[in-house]
């Protein structure tokens, strides 16, 4: 009937008002097809609405079999708002001439934001329309899902340091690095944060320079430290690892990296020491204690470790990696802090750390998920993923996680892998 107004029971879907004079026909929607009714011009029966301000809104959460008026208005219905077609509706409040939609993000509804409906159209039509709308939305919805899982994930590997956690790897910064020699060499002292500079520098000189002329993508603490300073309470640590990234595609840059490590230890000798007679054979027998090179093209790993210093102290490890398949063991040794933006704060600015002025820091967790892996170290838990692919060490990285009195977080899936 011309000018009166309809109303559904009040757990219906949609209100709407036909508009006078104006020919109309009627068609019985399915109910999953209900959540995109388009009502047309009027969505109160206390005050109209202007047509280009809303011609649809969606509400409740129940839809049933309705029938619905529409006018015919060639191919263009105006705006419409279209709830999601794999859960409840949003709920639209009236409240005299207020009407609240739910937003639209992006552009995967464009679909859906126009309806055809010709004069003459049936229910087959309509139906025909209906299944090309949702097949259309469902297509260009997956694309997106997968993005935004993939996004997910890697914001689940990252988290931005707190003051406190800052504070404490500005120690670890500071700390200063004893590396032993052998024999009659000296014991090289120097702060953490300078030896960063200086392996940097050597790496990114100019090959005419006796540097190594490689690009440095990041620079990152790992292990032990890395725990200590993401932990609530004191985690102790034996070694210092630092993570290099650099390319390691041709065995050239594999000795590049080596001579720019030598190079650095010649020049952190203290003074007073002569250096003619010294020679990189020599500081490498000196003050390196281990080395290794990994290139493997088919399983995609690409690094060398150089380990510096003895059993007399706190030994510094030095990676750089390329590319690493597996970079933990468990969830409490998979953390890496980014250490770019703390160095260039340690280059730019002459203000020490405080609560309100200090660095964005980053951390990651390789382990997948950041947040789960600190709860695992907070709370002394044993967790790995696809243990299948750690190789070697990790029997005895377990054991020596049980003597500190670590528990498996899950005991059931801990005994299979024992």
């Amino acid at each position: 009937r011309e000018g009166q107004v309809r109303r559904e029971p009040e757990d219906s879907a949609v209100w709407y008002r036909s508009t006078p004079n104006t020919e109309s026909h009627t068609h019985s929607l399915h109910p999953r097809f209900a959540s995109a009714v388009l009502a047309t011009r009027e969505v109160s029966n206390r005050s109209p609405i202007h047509p280009e301000k809303v011609s649809s809104v969606i509400m409740g959460t129940t839809y049933r079999h309705v029938e619905v008026n529409m006018e015919d208005s060639g191919n263009s219905c105006g705006s419409s708002v279209v709830s999601d077609f794999s859960g409840p509706s949003d709920h639209t409040d009236f409240d005299g001439d207020g009407v609240q939609v739910s937003d639209l993000e992006g552009d995967a509804e464009s679909h859906i934001l126009q309806c055809g409906i010709e004069d003459d159209s049936d229910d087959d039509d309509l139906g025909a329309m209906k299944n090309l709308t949702i097949n259309d939305y469902v297509i260009s919805t997956t694309t997106t899902t997968q993005q935004d899982v993939k996004n997910l994930e890697s914001q689940q590997r990252l988290a931005v340091l707190s003051f406190e956690q800052v504070c404490r790897l500005n120690d670890v910064m500071d700390e200063v690095v004893y590396i032993h020699g052998r024999g009659n060499f000296p014991t090289l002292e120097i702060r953490l944060r300078d030896l960063v500079n200086v392996v940097r520098e050597k790496l990114e000189a100019d090959t005419s320079s006796g540097g190594a002329g490689m690009r440095v993508r990041d620079i990152r603490l790992n292990g032990g430290a890395a725990s200590h300073v993401l932990a609530t309470e004191t985690q102790p640590y034996n070694d210092l690892d630092l993570i290099f990234g650099v390319e390691l595609s041709t065995m050239r840059n594999f000795d590049r990296v080596k001579s720019a490590v030598l190079s650095s230890l010649y020049e952190m000798l203290p003074d007073g020491v002569s250096r003619k007679r010294i020679s990189t054979c020599s500081l490498k027998e000196a003050y390196v204690s281990k080395m290794v090179k990994v290139n493997s093209n088919t399983g995609g790993d690409r690094w060398s470790l150089i380990s510096l210093g003895n059993s007399r102290g706190r030994g510094v490890e030095l990676k750089f990696v390329d590319c690493m398949r597996r970079q933990f063991e468990f969830s409490v040794d998979s953390f890496q802090i980014i250490l770019d933006s703390l160095l260039l704060f340690y280059k730019c600015s002459e203000l020490p750390i405080s609560e309100n002025f200090y660095p964005t820091v980053v951390g990651e967790s390789v382990y997948g998920d950041f947040q789960e892996a600190l709860y695992h170290l907070q709370k002394k838990l044993i967790s790995t993923r696809h243990p299948e692919e750690i190789r070697g060490g990790g029997l005895l990285k377990y054991c020596n996680l049980l003597v500190k009195n670590y528990k498996p977080a899950r005991p059931d899936f801990i005994k299979g892998l024992q």
